[in-house]
C-alpha cells in the first residue's frame, strides 16, 4: 500500500472493508480484508527477539528495573493508537514479522506476561486470537 494512500484510509477510519471480488457473483464473492496501520509486524517497542532492544516486562518487584505498569501503560497506549484509526474497538496486532520468531520461547513468555498484567489492568482486553474469531468479532460490531 502506498503511505499516502494508507494514510488516507487511517484517517477516514477505513483500513478494514469488504472487498468485493465478482459483481455477477454478488455477496458469495465477498472478503473482509485490510491494511494493517503501518505494516504486518508488532507495535513498536514489542519485539522479544535474542538481542532485541524492547524492554521485557520485569515483574520481580526485588529487582531494580521493575517495570509492569511501564510496560503496560505503553501497550495500553499502542492499542489506543491503532483502535483510534479503525471503526471499532477490536484490533489485531501480528506479533513477529519476517525472519522473527527464530526464539519463540522469549516472545510467548513476554506475551503471556503482557496478556495478564494488562487483562489484569483492565483498560483493554487481550488476548491470542485466530482470524476467523478476529473477523466474527468485527462482524458482531455490526459496524457497516
Amino acid at each position: 500500500m502506498d503511505y499516502q494512500g494508507r494514510e488516507i484510509r487511517k484517517s477516514e477510519k477505513t483500513l478494514e472493508f469488504v472487498w468485493q471480488g465478482s459483481k455477477s457473483l454478488s455477496s458469495s464473492a465477498q472478503i473482509f480484508t485490510g491494511i494493517f496501520p503501518r505494516h504486518y509486524d508488532h507495535p513498536d517497542g514489542f519485539t522479544f527477539e535474542i538481542n532485541d532492544v524492547s524492554p521485557p516486562i520485569q515483574d520481580d518487584v526485588l529487582f531494580f528495573d521493575y517495570n509492569v505498569q511501564e510496560r503496560v501503560d505503553a501497550f495500553v497506549a499502542a492499542a489506543m493508537a491503532q483502535v483510534n484509526v479503525t471503526r471499532t474497538n477490536h484490533i489485531m496486532w501480528t506479533m513477529g514479522t519476517d525472519f522473527r520468531y527464530q526464539y519463540a520461547v522469549s516472545w510467548f513468555r513476554q506475551v503471556d506476561k503482557f496478556i495478564h498484567y494488562v487483562n489484569q489492568d483492565g483498560r483493554v482486553n487481550a488476548l491470542y486470537s485466530t482470524p476467523s474469531i478476529y473477523t466474527d468479532a468485527k462482524n458482531a460490531a455490526n459496524e457497516t
